[in-house]
């Protein structure tokens, strides 16, 4: 009988990948209908997903521990929000499928670019190949005809890719990145309350007391669900699983989002998008196999000088078997192969 222990990694990972593709989904399906601004649309999400972390700072304060913000946090908030608006405004401009497919690749290509200037990672073909190909499946994406995408939601949805790229590499040097999540909520949703106090005198209630409640409940659910709970279990999870099962999420969210959009928004599958898309998702495994392979190197590096460095029990020139077998180490036949004597 398999323990739900087991199966809670991966049940965890399937939801949260549904999570990340439902946001795309219900963002367009809102502002596309008009049934949400775009505007209040990403302050109904944000505010309802900073009060989410707060309550899980008094619920379960032992587990998830609020930090002191400082400038990092501050950064981040920038980028949080550059991704929020980017994102809301995107998806009026571009079908959900589509839009998924540039956010993440330009999420990737972002990733990727930081690691060589600011991380020192060498540019390596792979490297170069993987922003190649996603690039170009961009490129085919944005003049390629399909239906309802345009120019100006293929850039949005850059921008969204490029600015939550930037969140998630200062997030990843953070010492605690439920307080860097909570943190950058937090400078984000203060920024929300100032918006809505300069908004509301230009634009009037209509755009707040024009919500329907169906609408209004989808905008709570992606705040408080698909973007607060989704974004710390995430965390939690690619702390137990391989970087390549994490990589593999890099993948399934925009080929989930588009079936989804096929299904549920009656989105046309057009040769443009197959094809940008295949290019996209050819650069993002590109990229991430790249990942992979540089920690499996680094990690095989690490147990090698584990394994060379002596026991600090250990005698100079002899051997501790774990049978009780002790011997002298001839030294000078250790080029050719250690003997013990």
């Amino acid at each position: 009988m398999v323990s739900w222990r087991r199966l809670a990694v991966p049940t965890a990972f399937v939801v949260i990948i549904v999570s990340f593709a439902v946001n795309s989904i219900i963002t367009r399906y809102l502002v596309s209908g008009n049934l949400v601004g775009p505007l209040p649309l990403t302050i109904i999400r944000f505010l309802s997903g900073l009060a989410t972390l707060h309550l899980m700072t008094t619920g379960l304060s032992g587990r998830f521990k609020r930090t002191r913000a400082g400038r990092r946090d501050l950064v981040g908030a920038l980028f949080l929000g550059l991704y929020a608006f980017a994102i809301s405004f995107g998806y009026f401009f571009i079908p959900a499928g589509a839009g998924a497919l540039v956010f993440y690749s330009m999420v990737v290509i972002t990733m990727s670019s930081y690691s060589v200037i600011k991380d020192g990672e060498m540019l390596s073909g792979r490297l170069l190949l993987g922003q190649l190909l996603g690039i170009l499946g961009i490129i085919t994406v944005t003049f390629g005809g399909i239906g309802a995408a345009s120019v100006q939601g293929v850039a949005l949805m850059a921008l969204t890719g490029t600015a939550w790229g930037l969140y998630s590499v200062y997030g990843r040097k953070s010492a605690s990145y439920f307080g860097y999540t909570y943190n950058s909520f937090l400078f984000f949703g203060i920024a929300n309350v100032v918006v809505i106090l300069v908004a509301t005198p230009l634009t009037g209630t209509q755009p707040w007391t024009g919500i329907a409640i169906p609408s209004l409940a989808m905008a709570l659910y992606m705040g408080m669900v698909s973007t607060a709970l989704s974004y710390v279990v995430w965390n939690s999870v690619l702390k137990k699983v391989r970087a390549s099962q994490g990589g593999l999420a890099q993948l399934l969210v925009p080929v989930l989002t588009a079936a989804m959009g096929v299904v549920l928004l009656a989105e046309k599958i057009s040769a443009a998008l197959v094809v940008g898309g295949a290019l996209i998702l050819a650069g993002i495994y590109v990229n991430g196999s790249r990942v992979v392979e540089r920690r499996t190197l680094q990690t095989s590096r690490s147990r090698d000088q584990k394994e060379e460095r002596p026991s600090p029990t250990q005698e100079p020139g002899r051997v501790h078997g774990n049978i009780g077998f002790r011997g002298r180490l001839d030294v000078r036949q250790c080029r050719t192969g250690c003997s013990v004597a």
